[in-house]
C-alpha cells in the first residue's frame, strides 16, 4: 500500500471585483446531479489509476468537498424623528449571508462612530434565524464602543442571519452642550482633518 497525501491552500473569493478569472458564483458538489459531483464544482478532485503503463486507466476516483463563503451586508441607516422628546430613532439592518457550500461560522461586532454632538440614549439590536438563538438586547450606550453582536454563530451554506440594530440619539449643537463634542456637525461622507 502507498498512501499519497496533497495537500492544497486555496482561497475563495466571490467578490464582484476579484482578479481570479472565476463568475463569482459559487457551485456546491452535486449541483448538477446530486450526489454525483462533476468538475468545476467545489473541490472537485479526481485521481486515475494505471496498473499495466498502458496509458489507459484502470480505475477512477473522486472526491468533493465544499466551501463556507461568509459575507454581510449594511443596510441604508432609516432616520426618524425628532420625536416628542428631542431625540431621533436610528435604525440599520446588517444582513450576514453564507454564499459557499458549507457551513462556517462567525463573529459580528459593530461599532458606531457618530458625530461627537451626538449622544445615544438607549440601543438595542434584535435578530432573525440566527441559530443557536442569540436573543439580542442592550448596546453600549458609549460611541465609538464596540457591540458584539455575534460571537461563533453557525450559519448554513445559502442561508441569510438578519441584525437590527436601534439607537436613540440626542443631537446638542449648543454652545452649553455637555455632550464633549465641538458644537459642529459633521455630516457623513465630509472629509474631516
Amino acid at each position: 500500500t502507498h498512501i499519497y497525501t496533497l495537500i492544497y491552500n486555496v482561497t475563495l473569493d466571490l467578490s464582484p471585483v476579484s482578479t481570479d478569472g472565476g463568475d463569482n458564483v459559487y457551485t456546491a458538489c452535486g449541483n448538477g446531479t446530486p450526489g454525483n459531483p462533476q468538475p468545476g464544482e467545489g473541490l472537485y478532485n479526481r485521481t486515475i489509476l494505471d496498473t499495466d503503463n498502458d496509458a489507459i486507466p484502470e480505475e477512477e476516483d473522486e472526491v468533493c468537498g465544499d466551501l463556507p463563503y461568509i459575507t454581510h451586508n449594511k443596510d441604508a441607516v432609516m432616520v426618524t424623528g425628532p420625536n416628542a422628546n428631542g431625540t431621533y430613532t436610528v435604525m440599520y439592518t446588517v444582513e450576514v449571508m453564507n454564499l459557499g457550500g458549507a457551513p462556517g461560522a462567525y463573529d459580528l461586532v459593530d461599532t458606531p462612530n457618530f458625530d461627537d454632538d451626538i449622544t445615544i440614549v438607549s440601543a438595542d439590536y434584535t435578530t432573525t434565524n440566527v441559530v443557536p438563538a442569540v436573543a439580542g438586547g442592550a448596546l453600549s450606550f458609549i460611541n465609538g464602543n464596540p457591540n458584539t453582536l455575534a460571537d461563533d454563530i453557525s450559519i448554513a451554506a445559502g442561508a441569510i442571519q438578519t441584525y437590527k440594530l436601534t439607537y436613540n440619539v440626542r443631537l446638542d449643537l449648543s454652545a452649553a452642550s455637555t455632550d464633549g463634542g465641538d458644537n459642529i456637525y459633521t455630516a457623513c461622507g465630509t472629509t474631516t482633518a
